[in-house]
C-alpha cells in the first residue's frame, strides 16, 4: 500500500518536518505531508498523508484534537512554553478547588490570542520571526472551542490535564491564560497529542519504524464517512467533470462522502444542493 495515511508517534525534540523527512526516507517516497504541526518540544500523534493520501488534507486538517498537557505555574516565558526564557515570576499559590473553578471558565466557544512565537504570518512573515527580531507585534484573537478539560493530577506548581479542543487551539496560549486567570502566571511544560479526529496515538508507530505495510488505505482511513453509491453513468460523468447531479439524497450540504460504484471504491466527494462535487478520485 503506497497511498493513504500513516500514524506516527512523534518524539520530543525533532520538528514535525524533520519527523516527516525520516518517514519519507524509510518509506522510499517523495510525496508526503502531515496534517497538523506539533512543536519540537511536543510529542504524540502526527497524521501523515502518503502519496495520494496527501489529498485528504482538506478532510483532516479541520479535525478536533485531544492532548495530555502539563502546565507549570509561577513563571511565564517568551514562547509560552518550556523552550522560552522566563520573563515573569509569581509566588502565588492556590488550591485544586481554585483550579477547578478557573478551568470551568475555559470550556466552550471563545476567542483566543495566539502566542507571538507562532507560524501565523504578518505581512507574509511568520510571527515568530518578528518576535525574534524584537519587533512589537499583536495577533488578533481567533475563534476556538474547548470541549473538555479534565484534571489528571495537580501537585503545585504542576497541573496535568486532558484536553479536547477544536482546530486552531493553541495549548500554549491556554496554559498562559489559565495562569493569568488564577492571578499568577504559567507556561506549557509538556504536551502530547493523543487523538486527532478518529485517529488515536495508540495506533501510531515511531518514525524510524515506518514501512509501507503500516499505511492505512484511503478507503480505510475514511471509513467514518457516509458511503455514496453511484451508477456507472454517474461515475463516468464525475470522472470527466467536476460534479454530477444527485437528487433525493439524505446527505447534508458540504458533507464529505466516500464514492462507490459497483462496490468499488473510487474516492472522495462533497455533496451540496443536489449535486456531488469531486474532491479527488483514486
Amino acid at each position: 500500500m503506497t497511498d493513504g495515511i500513516l500514524l506516527v508517534n512523534k518524539s520530543q525534540g525533532p520538528s514535525s518536518n524533520q519527523t516527516l523527512q525520516i518517514v519519507k526516507k524509510n518509506l522510499g517516497i517523495k510525496k508526503a505531508g502531515h496534517f497538523g504541526t506539533l512543536d519540537p518540544l511536543a510529542s504524540g500523534l502526527l497524521v501523515i498523508g502518503v502519496n495520494k493520501g496527501t489529498k485528504l488534507s482538506n478532510l483532516f486538517l479541520n479535525d478536533n484534537k485531544s492532548y495530555e498537557v502539563s502546565i507549570k505555574f509561577g513563571e511565564s516565558t517568551t514562547t509560552d512554553d518550556a523552550e522560552g526564557e522566563v520573563i515573569v515570576t509569581s509566588k502565588k499559590k492556590f488550591t485544586k478547588s481554585d483550579v477547578v473553578n478557573t478551568l470551568r471558565s475555559f470550556l466552550g466557544a471563545q476567542k483566543q490570542v495566539p502566542p507571538i512565537y507562532s507560524a501565523i504570518k504578518i505581512k507574509g512573515t511568520p510571527s515568530y520571526k518578528h518576535a525574534r527580531a524584537g519587533r512589537e507585534i499583536q495577533l488578533a484573537p481567533r475563534s476556538i472551542n474547548i470541549y473538555e478539560i479534565l484534571i489528571r493530577d495537580f501537585s503545585f506548581p504542576l497541573l496535568n490535564l486532558s484536553i479536547s479542543c477544536s482546530k486552531g487551539t493553541y495549548i500554549r496560549s491556554l496554559a498562559r491564560d489559565i495562569g493569568i486567570s488564577l492571578g499568577s502566571c504559567a507556561y506549557l511544560h509538556s504536551l502530547k497529542r493523543t487523538k486527532q479526529g478518529n485517529f488515536k496515538l495508540s495506533n501510531a508507530i515511531k518514525a524510524n519504524n515506518a514501512d509501507l505495510e503500516k499505511i492505512y488505505s484511503i478507503e480505510e482511513a475514511t471509513n467514518f464517512l457516509e458511503r455514496c453509491d453511484l451508477t456507472l453513468a454517474q461515475m463516468s460523468v464525475l470522472k470527466n467533470a467536476k460534479l454530477c447531479e444527485l437528487k433525493n439524497s439524505d446527505f447534508k450540504d458540504n458533507e464529505f462522502v466516500r464514492l462507490y460504484s459497483q462496490n468499488i471504491f473510487f474516492g472522495i466527494g462533497i455533496y451540496n444542493e443536489n449535486h456531488l462535487f469531486k474532491e479527488f478520485l483514486v
